[in-house]
């Protein structure tokens, strides 16, 4: 794996808006004050986060190291971000706090107890020495001269998150969590470029396996090309097993699936140059060697029959361990649940005794509140007769109150005058009387006539 491209760390910085900006580049690139304090913490806290977003992008993109993707050298960081003559002076202040925070630790102690070793890393970590003086003038600062490589957390741990991730996704059973390394190394040039578009290396690869191995999620066996990689499932719950002898096989057998398929390939173009060049043969009247190039067809056609024959029996021989691995996954997944049951059923104390027990309370508790329920119906019954009687007597009682109520308003109100006429007391009176109504009668009756002569014409 090679990290080269032709973008540079010049034509980042080009592009880079806040590089085209005197003001800023000027404040940015000039020293940290001597001590932070509540009056500079705002513009020290803004330096500190975009130095730190520069170290990290660029780091990213394989801008500042040749060798990786998650790590860089700091020796002559400075020189390398020089612009418009300007060379900034606070670095040594972010590479500080980027330690302290733990976002970038030194690749010697990020690489100790790893298998990797530190032989990997020898070339990156060499201390080498710049010519501060030819920059800046006077002697170089002391904590210049404990400069050295540093791996950036973030970013490796984003690439291994990345690759376990990818590896898991593909993992259908127990045999798809075993590698080879070329298997692994393929996975992880994809994700890499997939994520930066930049080709990672090999130091990036091995910065990544210390991680994961740190996490408990991928072990090692065995060295070189020949290494077993080994990674722990998502349904994983205890530390990973050591590879076993029956990974390794798994892991052989996959090489030499990988090894025929390539075999095959090949066979097969070579059987399909051969093909063209006996038509050839045949055009040119060379009939000999058109022979020959079938001949050799043919030779090469049963070469790939067996090829074929062997991939067969080897991809047979991973399904049935792979299905027997599946097989010991469910009986393992059904004594577990036996197990579980159990515990269920003694914690609380689900017996067929106690369930016909517990049956026979519930029924005799039915019982008891039908009997109940049928007490206080009765109950209830007596008291509704009881009261619909009292009421009767009430609406009696009130249909009373009611009649005397009116008549009391009777009563009260007051007497209407009547115009009695008086009693003729002798006879002559009752004469008089007799006489004065003829007369009243008579005059009634010629009224009446008058009224109904109709009126004659005009």
């Amino acid at each position: 794996m090679a990290a080269a491209h032709s973008y540079t760390l010049e034509s980042h910085l080009q592009a880079h808006p806040t590089f085209s900006q005197d003001t800023k580049i000027t404040a940015l690139f000039s020293s940290f004050p001597p001590k932070r304090s509540p009056l500079n913490a705002p513009s020290w806290d803004a330096k500190l986060r975009f130095w730190r977003d520069i170290i990290f992008e660029t780091t990213r993109l394989g801008l500042l190291s040749d060798a990786s993707l998650v790590s860089f050298d700091s020796t002559n960081l400075e020189q390398k971000f020089v612009r418009r003559g300007l060379t900034p002076l606070g670095l040594d202040v972010v590479l500080d706090d980027l330690q302290k925070s733990g976002d970038i630790i030194p690749l010697k102690s990020f690489t100790a107890n790893s298998s990797e070793g530190w032989s990997l890393f020898s070339v990156v970590t060499t201390p080498i020495s710049w010519g501060w003086s030819a920059i800046m003038g006077g002697n170089e600062p002391s904590s210049h001269k404990t400069r050295q490589a540093f791996v950036v957390v973030p970013l490796v741990k984003e690439l291994a998150s990345g690759l376990l991730t990818s590896l898991r996704s593909s993992a259908l059973v127990a045999t798809d969590n075993l590698y080879s390394y070329e298997e692994l190394e393929h996975h992880f040039e994809q994700l890499a470029n997939a994520k930066t578009g930049r080709q990672p290396s090999s130091l990036d690869l091995s910065l990544v396996q210390t991680q994961l191995e740190r996490d408990g999620d991928m072990i090692f066996d065995g060295t070189g090309d020949k290494r077993v990689v080994k990674i722990r499932s998502a349904k994983t719950t205890g530390p990973l097993m050591p590879v076993s002898v029956t990974d390794r096989g798994v892991v052989t057998m996959k090489r030499t699936v990988t090894m025929l398929q390539r075999q095959i390939a090949s066979l097969e173009a070579q059987i399909s140059s051969l093909v063209v060049q006996a038509q050839q043969k045949l055009r040119q009247k060379q009939k000999p060697q058109a022979l020959y190039c079938l001949r050799q067809k043919a030779r090469l056609t049963a070469v790939v029959e067996k090829r074929l024959s062997s991939l067969e029996n080897i991809d047979a021989i991973l399904q049935r361990i792979a299905h027997a691995q599946t097989e010991a996954e469910v009986l393992a997944a059904y004594q577990l649940g036996s197990s579980a049951l159990q515990e269920v059923l003694k914690v609380n104390q689900l017996t067929p005794e106690n369930v016909e027990k517990t049956m026979d309370d519930l029924h005799d508790a039915f019982a008891d509140q039908k009997e109940v329920d049928d007490a206080m119906a009765l109950g209830q019954s007596m008291l509704n007769t009881e009261s619909d009687a009292d009421a009767e007597e009430l609406e009696k009682e009130l249909n009373m109150l009611l009649a005397e109520e009116t008549a009391a308003k009777v009563q009260a109100l007051p007497s209407v005058p009547v115009a009695t006429p008086p009693v003729p007391s002798t006879v002559a009176d009752l004469d008089v009387e007799l006489d004065n109504l003829l007369v009243e009668d008579g005059r009634e009756k010629r009224q009446a006539k008058t009224a109904n002569k109709t009126p004659l014409p005009a």
